[in-house]
């Protein structure tokens, strides 16, 4: 599927408004949005952009009739029906296993990379203008709406291409993977060598790996990725488990956060 046939009469059909209350709306969309905070897994904060339930029922229309049925690579993860554990299966009991993440990736995504990617699916510029400032927030793709996993995944489509590219034309078996912003690179011990290369590859793309999040973890140590342990198979990282033990200690092992956390446990050991 590509957007040359969409036309602007096409969206407001489909969304069931007036164009001209879709142009309204497109002009205000890129300021109808709130911000939360959300603690991680790790204790860190994560900074949530939230469309206003006007904006959200609108982008989810849109994801469900139109983002969802563009495709894009295989080794990109987060759609409907995927899951982390599906994401990392691929690299349980390898040699070698390289973790990146790109930084600031959300605010990096900016609204003229994201109505590139839409005319290079082939949306003519009013429609791809139009579809930009319906998903974007404050020139950059937010991370809250519903529609910014496929946007993301539909940015970095040709990153994957160009990684499978690469790591096919080195003589061993090589496992990519890409969740959101995070990449999996799996294989043997010699995966290493590619540290540099897969480095420009993002940097070709205007995407930056920090040193610090480019972990390269052999088999002698804890290999971890998306919050699961790979070394044998899916598992519970031990930071995980000694984490869980001590906030069972604190809080009781009926509390609710305690309660949620064995559920998470549960969930990757079946």
């Amino acid at each position: 599927m590509d957007l040359s046939e969409i036309t602007i009469k096409d969206i407001a059909l489909l969304l069931k408004i007036t164009e001209e209350n879709l142009a309204k709306l497109s002009e205000k969309a890129p300021h109808m949005y709130y911000i939360r905070e959300m603690r991680k897994r790790n204790g860190g904060i994560r900074i949530i952009e939230a469309p206003h339930t006007s904006l959200k029922k609108i982008q989810k229309i849109l994801l469900d009739q139109l983002f969802s049925g563009l495709s894009y690579d295989p080794i990109l993860f987060g759609g409907k029906g995927s899951s982390t554990k599906k994401a990392v299966r691929r690299h349980t009991r390898k040699a070698l296993v390289i973790t990146l993440d790109i930084k600031n990736f959300f605010p990096n995504v900016k609204s003229h990379k994201v109505k590139k990617m839409f005319i290079r699916r082939g949306a003519k510029h009013d429609v791809a203008d139009l579809l930009t400032r319906l998903v974007t927030y404050k020139n950059h793709l937010p991370q809250g709406a519903p529609t910014s996993p496929c946007i993301a995944r539909l940015i970095l489509n040709p990153v994957a291409i160009h990684i499978k590219r690469v790591v096919r034309s080195v003589k061993a078996r090589i496992e990519p993977s890409i969740w959101v912003d995070d990449i999996i690179i799996s294989g043997p011990k010699g995966l290493k060598r590619l540290k540099k290369t897969l480095i420009s590859i993002f940097n070709r793309y205007d995407f930056q790996i920090p040193e610090e999040k480019f972990k390269i973890m052999p088999d002698n140590q804890e290999q971890v990725s998306l919050g699961i342990r790979l070394n044998d198979g899916i598992g519970v990282p031990s930071s995980y488990l000694q984490k869980y033990k001590a906030e069972c200690k604190k809080l009781g092992a009926s509390s609710k956060r305690c309660q949620g956390m064995k559920a998470h446990i549960r969930n990757l050991q079946n």
